[in-house]
């Protein structure tokens, strides 16, 4: 479960803080979805860096022949490791920050 708090330094009137753990109340759920999502997301990163580095030992050879197409997408080792490898190739998704 999650936990809000104000900070005692925090000069905040009795209103004030009756407002802002009323608007957290409203969040209680979601965030608890979102915590037990974390795991799947762990392990969906962890599964799409183990089979990007399998695909660049299987392939890396052929790395920038545009000799390797899978799932009609070209094959190629990426800069940034195995998970971007495995994306970009299997056309899968990652935050776009991962890709720079």
């Amino acid at each position: 479960m999650a936990k809000f708090e104000i900070h005692e330094d925090a000069e905040l009137d009795s209103e004030t803080v009756a407002e802002l753990k009323n608007k957290f109340a409203g969040l209680e759920k979601d965030i608890e979805e979102l915590e037990a999502l974390e795991e799947s997301a762990i392990k969906y990163f962890d599964k799409l860096e183990a089979v990007g580095e399998k695909l660049q030992e299987a392939f890396g050879e052929y790395d920038g022949e545009d000799a390797i197409l899978i799932n009609d997408n070209e094959f190629y080792v990426h800069e940034y490791g195995g998970a971007l490898t495995a994306a970009y190739t299997l056309d899968l998704w990652v935050p776009s920050s991962m890709g720079c």
